[in-house]
């Protein structure tokens, strides 16, 4: 047995929130699934932008790391920001030592990261860090 990370899409205010899942399951399936669900999910984005909720999230391999970087990239160009919520202990590890701190905004809760992105779109002078 080995776990997984998997991703469940739902909206908030027009805001796309992506919630990270680890999931204990057989050998096999992972990660690559997790990529390729940030690729096609990053088209649900509404208007506002996209919130990363970590909160069921125990841990973030590289090649995850790397499909988020690869998700702001295709997000920002589309106009929209991308956010992180509720990041446990062992992910926020991940986001300092790999510098995705700077990179990601981070939020205590879903509703305060969707509140920052409403007022981003609000306000387009500003940002949602």
């Amino acid at each position: 047995m080995s776990e997984s990370l998997h991703v469940v899409p739902s909206e908030s205010n027009g805001v796309a929130v992506l919630r990270f899942c680890s999931c204990a399951g057989l050998r096999g399936g992972g990660e690559g699934g997790t990529e390729r669900e940030l690729e096609e999910l990053v088209d649900l984005a509404g208007k506002r932008g996209i919130v990363l909720d970590f909160e069921r999230a125990r841990f973030l391999t590289a090649a995850i790391v790397g499909g988020l970087l690869r998700l702001r990239r295709r997000a920002e160009a589309a106009g929209l920001a991308v956010v992180a919520a509720r990041l446990r202990p062992e992910c926020d590890r991940v986001f300092q030592v790999r510098g995705l701190h700077r990179v990601f905004p981070r939020y205590p809760t879903v509703d305060a990261a969707v509140a920052a992105l409403e007022a981003s779109a609000a306000n387009p002078n500003s940002s949602a860090a």
